[in-house]
């Protein structure tokens, strides 16, 4: 009889224990808080094109059409940093080269990026950076660790 009571007792511990886990994980799993326009995915970003512009713009904000006409294309995102804490720090840009050769990339902190986009194009998010051409050919090159 003890032998039950104490199998019972363990079982309905762990039944405790493993419902306060699935609360916990229900509620680091729900994403409904955040709002799909307002986000970003990698897959979207990858690849997308960085612009140097001369001013710096509000993120989100909306240009007359045919704006980014005259910006510089500096490259564009090969890859993420990601700190240590989960935050995107920043995006190593492909620049310089031709068709993939001669490329050399540089790190650009992810806060200094500015997503805007033209009047009747609010699905393409153009990224920016406040820089000049001079000021991307400076930039050092990204030392990788030997992985």
């Amino acid at each position: 009889m003890r032998l039950l009571s104490t199998a019972a007792t363990a079982a309905a511990a762990c039944a405790c224990a493993c419902a306060a886990l699935a609360q916990d994980a229900t509620g680091m799993l729900d994403a409904g808080n955040l709002e799909y326009g307002e986000t970003y995915r990698a897959t979207t970003l990858l690849g997308s094109r960085v612009y140097a512009v001369e001013d710096e713009y509000a993120p989100g904000t909306v240009l007359a059409a045919g704006s980014a006409g005259g910006w510089t294309d500096i490259g564009e995102i090969g890859d993420f940093l990601v700190g240590v804490d989960g935050t995107l720090q920043g995006v190593v840009v492909d620049v310089g080269g031709f068709l993939g050769l001669g490329e050399r990339e540089i790190a650009i902190r992810w806060d200094a990026i500015r997503p805007v986009h033209e009047e009747g194009a609010e699905d393409r998010w153009l990224l920016t950076i406040p820089a000049t051409p001079k000021m991307i050919e400076a930039a050092p090159p990204l030392e990788r660790d030997p992985a």
